[in-house]
């Protein structure tokens, strides 16, 4: 006979692996497209096996796992949650409520087939003798007719045990505190640590707020805060300096001889362009003073001697125009003496 798997996921692509990988292994699956949806189905149906998303539609994950464990599916069946990467989750919180399994979405059948297997291994051996124990548990307990979507609570099964009324007997006190661990001692030990989990969050999470902020006033909180603050802050900042201090001055003296190289360098260039500018004529107007005898003799020296070379040049030049002429006065007093004795006449 093949077992009942419910799948809570609203996406086709998830149902239609899941029914792949699973019908092979035996199982029938059912499947619902959102969390409400899935507890009524799971109620009716009472399948082996559930995977739900953890980002079900109509209600939140962890309110889904409190329901099935109020339907008496959890902790007995195996549930196997399909989360995102991108999910925050507490998985100490969601294996506390009754999650078996973690499977990451995209889903790969191999992985969901390797779980499943590893699952039915665990809970094969213990579940027939828990199903059958619980049924007699029902039966004994007179509760077969409470109505299954309703969450079994301890208020209901444990009366509660009150003060003794006046002229009440102190025995009737130790009969009611019997009763309480009889009914107790009845219940069955998993359904018990189930119901004393929700209980016990469902208590810290309605009374811790309050409790917290009973016991921690929001003044007192910050005046103890602020004496502490102010206690220990002195020497706490005393301690840091102390062990800073070495490095500060090195940091101090790295930066101040920079600084004051900056600052000697920016004065210096302030100070001097001012002197500069009206000392640098006057020097430049003595000095220019000093050198002008020198120099006016040597432009003496070099302009005499150039006029004397321009002189020789000139009487070079005279002279040797006159020497040419004389040379040629008496070459042509030569030539006619020459012809006069010759009888003659020179031709011009």
């Amino acid at each position: 006979m093949s077992q009942k798997l419910l799948l809570v996921d609203s996406s086709p692509a998830v149902q239609r692996l899941v029914k792949q990988a699973s019908v092979p292994e035996g199982f029938e699956v059912v499947t619902s497209k959102d969390g409400l949806s899935g507890l009524q189905t799971a109620e009716q149906l009472r399948p082996e096996l559930i995977i739900a998303d953890y980002n079900l539609d109509e209600i939140a994950f962890v309110p889904f796992c409190e329901r099935l464990a109020g339907l008496e599916l959890l902790p007995h069946t195996p549930l196997i949650a399909l989360v995102n990467p991108s999910d925050r989750i507490d998985e100490a919180e969601l294996r506390f409520l009754g999650v078996k399994a973690f499977l990451e979405k995209p889903l790969r059948s191999d992985d969901l087939v390797h779980t499943v297997k590893k699952l039915r291994q665990e809970s094969a051996p213990n579940r027939t003798a828990e199903g059958a124990e619980r049924v007699e548990q029902k039966h004994r307990r007179g509760v077969s007719d409470q109505p299954a979507s309703q969450p079994l609570s301890l208020a209901a099964e444990v009366a509660p045990v009150k003060g003794p009324s006046p002229g009440e007997r102190p025995g009737a006190i130790t009969s009611g505190a019997e009763e309480v661990e009889r009914t107790i001692a009845r219940l069955p030990p998993d359904l018990l640590k189930q119901e004393v989990r929700l209980q016990t969050a469902q208590i810290l999470r309605e009374q811790l707020p309050a409790q917290v902020a009973a016991a921690f006033p929001k003044e007192e909180t910050i005046a103890t805060i602020r004496r502490s603050v102010q206690e220990q802050l002195p020497p706490v900042a005393s301690q840091l300096l102390a062990e800073m201090k070495p490095a500060l001055h090195q940091g101090l003296a790295d930066t101040a001889g920079r600084l004051i190289k900056e600052i000697a360098e920016k004065l210096v260039l302030e100070q001097l362009e001012p002197a500069v500018s009206r000392h640098l004529p006057a020097v430049l107007e003595r000095e220019i003073g000093a050198l002008d005898t020198p120099v006016r003799k040597a432009v003496q020296e070099v302009a005499a001697q150039q006029v004397r070379q321009t002189a020789e040049a000139a009487l070079r030049e005279a002279a040797k125009g006159v020497v040419e002429e004389a040379l040629t006065q008496v070459l042509r007093l030569g030539l006619q003496a020459w012809a006069s004795h010759k009888g003659e006449q020179p031709k011009s």
